[in-house]
């Protein structure tokens, strides 16, 4: 009798062990073992779904009662469910990189959200209710092209931190923005700070909260977690350790020679300079993706003096009126910003279809049918109003996948 307990007592630990040790393993769900999440969907905490080419939500989601964490970012999705209440435990939902072209009803049926991250998708204008987002601590909406914030949206009662960086936003609400007492950082564009920083400084936010003027690129290398120097390096070994290097505001007259021993640079900012011509220097690094030249005093942009490697160029805010060469060459280009220079033309002879976000708005420019046809695989589209009547008569296969924007591209200055 008492071997039959031993024996009994031995297997109820080996049971209770063997869940214990099963509990532990799907704790936290990686992309590949979705199949076992939903074998017992009450075990999950954690899951992440990156990645995967989803269209739809997979709505067995739904029933992990427990879930905190769910990641469903890099996919093509469109919407979510209008009813996520069975989530009633999740906290955190990442999704970033879809195409989401508004925030998803659903979100707001989520009690205990705390963090929202819908960065890099198509959304134009945020609407949240307070009342909805009681506990909701930081909403990430950098680089999408949103040009206006609902008042409710800035009377989040716990809202410690939002992220506007890389977007088309213009005006804020400094009384509503003052009276947010748990705000420590706000994220706003680039654009912003150059714009409309004297409205900034009047209302004495900086004294109340970190505010951060972040351009899409800038918000990158920040996710790849870069360093950031701000001054030119004579020691050729150091330089060349650099990647990320911002020269922004230097009252720079040229592109300086130094730049030559930076040879791993991939980033460089030189936005609010008064730089007139470029030279060859930014073509002799072999390695630099991103270019900010916004706000300089640029006449023309000579293609032939930039890397091919080039995946943003920011030009805005110039006195461009020529393109010389073709953007064609320029395979790997995703971003272009043109706002608010004096350009008349700008042939699609000369430009790639590959475009993520293609800015040429307050410019006098107006495309022909055939040059906004040969854009309609651009993601995100922001044109001067006179093109409105002509985009409506094209056709695009690809309506969900883009967002079309008229009027001013990014903050006048005035």
């Amino acid at each position: 009798m008492k071997i039959t307990n031993l024996f009994f007592i031995i297997g109820l630990i080996y049971t209770l062990f063997s869940c214990r040790q099963e509990k532990d393993t799907i704790s936290t769900i990686e992309t590949n073992q979705l199949a076992i999440a939903i074998k017992h969907p009450s075990l999950v905490i954690s899951l992440d779904l990156s990645n995967q080419h989803l269209t739809e939500f997979p709505k067995e989601i739904l029933k992990m009662e427990n879930l905190e964490l769910l990641i469903l970012s890099s996919n093509q999705l469109t919407q979510l469910p209008e009813d996520l209440s069975e989530l009633k435990s999740l906290k955190f939902i990442e999704l970033n990189s879809n195409n989401f072209h508004e925030i998803p009803v659903g979100l707001s049926t989520l009690p205990q959200l705390e963090l929202i991250d819908l960065s890099e998708n198509l959304i134009s204008s945020v609407d949240l209710t307070p009342h909805q987002f009681k506990h909701l601590l930081e909403l990430n909406l950098a680089c999408n092209p949103i040009r206006t914030v609902s008042e409710g949206t800035w009377s989040l009662p716990v809202l410690d931190r939002i992220d506007l960086s890389g977007t088309l936003v213009c005006e804020i609400p400094v009384e509503k923005v003052s009276n947010l007492k748990y705000l420590t950082h706000l994220f706003l564009s680039n654009y912003l700070s150059k714009a409309s920083k004297l409205l900034i400084e009047k209302s004495k936010l900086d004294s109340l909260l970190v505010i951060h003027y972040i351009s899409i690129a800038e918000y990158q290398a920040r996710k790849e977690k870069a360093p950031m120097y701000d001054k030119l390096d004579t020691d050729k070994t150091s330089a060349s350790k650099v990647l990320y290097l911002d020269l922004s505001n230097q009252s720079l007259t040229e592109i300086p020679k130094e730049l030559r021993n930076y040879s791993q640079l991939k980033r460089i900012d030189l936005s609010g300079n008064s730089i007139q011509a470029l030279n060859t220097i930014l073509m002799e690094l072999p390695n630099l993706e991103s270019i900010d030249l916004a706000y300089n005093q640029l006449v023309d942009l000579d293609l032939s003096k930039l890397p091919l490697k080039l995946k943003y160029l920011d030009v805005s805010y110039n006195k461009i009126d020529l393109i010389k060469g073709e953007f064609s060459q320029f395979t790997a280009l995703q971003y272009l910003f043109l706002y608010g220079n004096e350009l008349h033309d700008f042939s699609t002879d000369n430009a790639t279809s590959t475009f993520k976000w293609l800015g040429l708005s307050s410019n006098p420019l107006v495309l022909s049918s055939t040059d906004l046809a040969f854009l309609a695989n651009t993601r995100i589209l922001v044109l001067p109003e006179e093109n409105q009547t002509k985009l409506s008569k094209t056709k695009s296969k690809k309506v969900a996948e883009r967002t079309i924007l008229f009027g001013d591209g990014a903050c006048t200055i005035k």
